[in-house]
């Protein structure tokens, strides 16, 4: 009977609920999101296929940039674009248009000299032609590039105090040079006014140099020796004389005023009749005059000259030797 009491006072095990119970959601790790990011960022990323599709436009599009500044470069050496989009592309390429004595003339240099006498001919109602234009330019270019030469061998220079005092003799250039070329006088002062001054310079140390000196010192000789005898005139001139004048004894017959030029104009004034002037240098010749009669008729004056006469090699046929054999090769279209 206990044992029977005992089993009933035993608990019974508890069944399993089947109702469940929500716990709340952990919160995840940092890492774990950071992961997740990185994972949607990769899966987002351009595949190899469309990276080599962006590369392939990229080729694309450079080799059609390089297609047509080529074509453009083609057309400016063969003369057919002188504009300024044209001239602004070119100015950074250095490209070179011709070579002077190993001097190099760019391409961009050529086009805007010739673009500036395009507009020169337009602004004087002259008729031209670019195939004239760049003929011109292209002797002129070899021409200053040959003086730039000279000049750097004989040491000679043009500095900044003297372009700008030969610029401001002119007060209608800041206006002109614009007006005609496009330039500002600076430019302008470049391009034209400096190589003209180099040019004189290098007349004069021509003349100066040892090869003219005995030229020079035979005419000085002459001259002392008709400031201790005039009479002695037709005689030397007779003797010396390199022209048709030697068989006349150096008579040149009459003159007015404008057979005489601008440069021996003023020696001839200065003379009275029966005066003899010092030596005279012109480009190619040095020459004494012997004034024999002045005679004024209706306001127009008239003389009788007789000369001695010598020549001498010229800058101008020296300048134009050193041009000929000049070391030239050129790119554009001339």
């Amino acid at each position: 009977m206990a044992d029977k009491l005992k089993k009933i006072s035993t608990p019974l095990p508890k069944k399993k609920s089947s109702i469940s119970v929500k716990r709340p959601a952990s919160k995840k790790s940092p890492v774990i999101l950071d992961l997740k990011q990185t994972a949607q960022q990769v899966g987002s990323l351009p595949t190899k296929r469309n990276t080599f599709k962006i590369k392939q436009r990229g080729v694309f599009y450079c080799s059609v940039i390089l297609l047509l500044l080529f074509i453009v470069t083609i057309f400016a050496y063969l003369g057919y674009l002188t504009n300024k989009p044209t001239i602004f592309c070119l100015k950074n390429l250095h490209l070179p248009a011709m070579s002077v004595n190993g001097q190099t003339v760019l391409l961009s240099d050529f086009l805007s000299d010739t673009a500036a006498l395009q507009k020169y001919y337009q602004r004087t109602g002259e008729d031209y032609k670019l195939a004239a234009i760049r003929n011109q330019l292209a002797g002129d270019l070899l021409k200053k590039y040959v003086i730039f030469d000279l000049a750097s061998k004989a040491g000679i220079v043009v500095t900044d105090q003297e372009l700008a005092k030969e610029l401001s003799t002119n007060t209608k250039i800041n206006d002109l040079t614009d007006e005609l070329y496009g330039w500002t006088p600076k430019v302008y002062g470049q391009k034209i006014v400096k190589p003209l001054l180099l040019t004189e310079k290098l007349a004069t140390n021509f003349y100066q140099s040892s090869a003219l000196i005995p030229y020079t010192e035979k005419i000085q000789n002459i001259s002392k020796r008709l400031n201790v005898d005039p009479e002695l005139f037709e005689t030397i001139a007779a003797e010396v004389n390199e022209d048709q004048s030697k068989y006349v004894a150096g008579d040149l017959g009459w003159f007015d005023l404008s057979a005489l030029g601008q440069n021996l104009a003023p020696t001839i004034l200065s003379l009275q009749p029966g005066e003899i002037s010092a030596v005279v240098e012109a480009d190619s010749s040095l020459r004494i005059f012997k004034l024999y009669e002045k005679i004024t008729s209706d306001n127009r004056v008239v003389f009788h000259l007789g000369q001695i006469f010598i020549t001498r090699p010229s800058f101008a046929d020296y300048l134009s030797a050193q041009i000929k054999n000049a070391k030239v090769w050129s790119l554009v279209n001339i």
